[in-house]
């Protein structure tokens, strides 16, 4: 009895830990290639759940901004950066501006918004 109370603590805790944030992830990358097929820059991308996207607030936006766009290694490394979710809707970050849309192989297909950003934050036009 007492290991399955061990057992079970050590769930909870685990559950109680894990996060939520779309930011957790690993940042992938893709070729840009131009009519040609030549490649001709990196995009880089972190894909979550439909659920997360789906439920982002201003400040999960801003995190990934933040972290992803302004102050990290992706920025030099990239051309643009993209938080994508698993059914290809996402942001589209190229500078302090984020297109929301659908998304298909790192272009913006359809566009619903845009979000604004600075060094206060982000928000959605």
């Amino acid at each position: 009895m007492q290991n399955f109370k061990c057992i079970i603590a050590g769930i909870l805790l685990l559950a109680g830990c894990s996060s939520n944030k779309p930011m957790n992830g690993a940042m992938n990358y893709s070729d840009i290639k131009n009519a040609n097929g030549e490649k001709i820059g990196q995009y880089g991308y972190l894909k979550i759940s439909d659920d997360q996207f789906s439920n982002l607030s201003e400040e999960d936006v801003t995190e990934f901004y933040k972290s992803n766009v302004v102050d990290s290694k992706y920025n030099s490394k990239y051309n643009y950066v993209i938080l994508l979710s698993n059914s290809g809707k996402g942001i589209l970050f190229n500078g302090n501006i984020g297109i929301l849309g659908d998304i298909k192989d790192g272009q913006i297909i359809s566009d619903e918004g845009m979000w604004t950003c600075s060094e206060t934050g982000c928000s959605f036009k």
